[in-house]
């Protein structure tokens, strides 16, 4: 089987790189996608340029960024006063510009929300632990 080929934003054919996605036992370059799977990784290489010719120089790069701080609910909220300007842009190329910051905020607010989950589990173990041990944490939750 060939790799996966998409266009990048330039219009030339890539094959998708071998990655590995943290969770998942994917094999994204080896396997046939539907159109709108194809779409996605247009649209998701487009965002991932984005981050790593503007976000990035401009803001810097995890953990030091201006968003590492941001809520989840900060970026929600940037989100949207995004789509509240949809189709009002003035400047030429804002709405691919703001897509594309949507996406990034959209993920960062995932991460954040896995981030979060993550540390409610360890929380939830810890209590566990220490209640088998015969502390009283009460009904922690």
């Amino acid at each position: 089987m060939s790799k996966m080929k998409i266009r990048d934003n330039d219009g030339n054919w890539v094959a998708l790189p071998e990655v590995t996605i943290k969770g998942t036992d994917h094999d994204f370059a080896n396997r046939q996608y539907s159109e709108r799977g194809k779409n996605w990784f247009q649209f998701a290489i487009k965002v991932l340029e984005h981050v790593e010719k503007y976000t990035v120089p401009q803001y810097g790069d995890k953990p030091n960024d201006q968003i590492e701080e941001w809520s989840i609910e900060d970026c929600f909220k940037a989100v949207k006063k995004r789509m509240a300007r949809f189709s009002r842009n003035s400047r030429e190329g804002q709405q691919e510009l703001d897509f594309m910051k949507m996406a990034h905020e959209i993920q960062i607010a995932a991460e954040k929300w896995e981030e979060a989950q993550a540390e409610v589990k360890e929380l939830d173990k810890a209590y566990a632990q220490a209640r088998e041990e015969g502390y009283d944490v009460g009904n922690l939750k």
